[in-house]
C-alpha cells in the first residue's frame, strides 16, 4: 500500500476514533451532571429556540468532550503507532525490529480502520443506551393510548360527598426553584441547606419528585 493510501487510513481511523471518544467523554459527562439523561431531550432543545437562557452548562459539556477527545485520541494515535510499527525511530531496536514482523504488529498495520469502526460502534451503543433511545423510539411509534378515556371522569355526572368538618389544603408551589440549596450531597458550592424550612417541608409533606429525596419531577416524553 503507498503512502497516500496509508495516510488516507490513518486520516479516517483519527476521525472515526475522535468521534467516539467525543460520544464516550459526552456520555460519561451527562451521567455525572445529571440524574437521568433521556435522546428526547435532546431533540426537544435541538428544536427549539435558545435565545433569552444561558446555553453555558450545554457549552461546558461539549467542550469537555471534545478536549477530552483530542488528548485521548492524541495518545491513541501514539499508542496505535507504536503497535503497528509505526515508530521509525525504534526500528534500530532489535526487539522492536523482532515486534514488527510478528502477527500483531500485522494486525493492527491492517486492520486500523475497522478497530475504528469497532471503537465508534461501542461508543454509539453506550450513547444510546443511556439515553434510553429504544423507550423513546417504541412509545414514539406505539399505538396511541386509551388510558384518558377509559379513566375520565366528568366532573357534571360525579357525586362529590365533602366532609362536615371542613379540611384546609395548602399548596405551595415554586416556580423554578433549585431543591440543590437544599442538598448538601450536591457538592461545591453548595456546604449547607440554604433553605432548611421548605426542605422540612418537603420531607415531612407530599412532594412530588422523581425519587424518594427531594427530588423534582420527572417528565414524560411529549408532555413538554
Amino acid at each position: 500500500m503507498n503512502d497516500t493510501a496509508q495516510r488516507k487510513k490513518r486520516l479516517v481511523a483519527g476521525l472515526l476514533a475522535l468521534a467516539a471518544n467525543f460520544l464516550f467523554f459526552l456520555t460519561a459527562r451527562l451521567l455525572s451532571t445529571y440524574d437521568e439523561v433521556s435522546i428526547g431531550q435532546f431533540l426537544y432543545h435541538a428544536q427549539t429556540s435558545g435565545e433569552g437562557s444561558d446555553g453555558g452548562g450545554a457549552m461546558d459539556n461539549i467542550l469537555f468532550a471534545l478536549c477530552g477527545a483530542l488528548l485521548l485520541t492524541t495518545a491513541m494515535q501514539v499508542v496505535y503507532a507504536l503497535l503497528s510499527g509505526g515508530v521509525k525511530k525504534l526500528l534500530k531496536k532489535q526487539w522492536y525490529t523482532a515486534y514488527c514482523t510478528g502477527k500483531t504488529c500485522l494486525f493492527f498495520r491492517l486492520h486500523r480502520v475497522a478497530l475504528a469502526v469497532v471503537l465508534l460502534g461501542v461508543a454509539c451503543t453506550a450513547f444510546l443506551v443511556q439515553t434510553n433511545v429504544a423507550a423513546y423510539v417504541g412509545n414514539h411509534f406505539s399505538e396511541e393510548s386509551s388510558f384518558i378515556e377509559n379513566h375520565y371522569a366528568d366532573p357534571r355526572t360525579v357525586q362529590l360527598t365533602f366532609p362536615k368538618e371542613k379540611r384546609n389544603l395548602i399548596c405551595i408551589y415554586l416556580e423554578s426553584m433549585e431543591n440543590t440549596f437544599g442538598e448538601t450531597a450536591a457538592g461545591e458550592p453548595i456546604t449547607a441547606d440554604y433553605i432548611p424550612e421548605l426542605t422540612k417541608l418537603a420531607r415531612e409533606n407530599v412532594s412530588f419528585s422523581h425519587d424518594e429525596d427531594l427530588g423534582g419531577p420527572y417528565s414524560y416524553e411529549g408532555t413538554t
